[in-house]
């Protein structure tokens, strides 16, 4: 299991189109990954990670767990910014 906390650089924060883009991400991958933002969720229910409402500047943990979770976790981190 890898975890690394990121800043969300996405203007707007984390919206419908970026929910979307997260979930294709991690259906790429074989790995698990959640995103931890007050509480935990699946990245791949694009619905759920919409529900945290995590804003632009807000610091958030994303967890990746299986085979490929290095890459799984460097392609969200990407995503998400820095």
């Amino acid at each position: 299991m890898r975890q690394q906390t990121v800043t969300v650089t996405i203007p707007g924060g984390i919206h419908a189109r970026i929910a979307a883009e997260l979930a294709a991400v991690v259906a790429a991958h074989t790995s698990s990954v959640f995103l931890m933002a007050g509480r935990m969720t699946s990245l791949a229910r694009s619905w759920e990670v919409l529900g945290l409402g995590v804003s632009q500047g807000e610091q958030v943990t994303v967890i990746a767990d299986g085979r490929d979770e290095e890459q799984a976790l460097a392609a969200v981190v990407a995503l998400l910014g820095h």
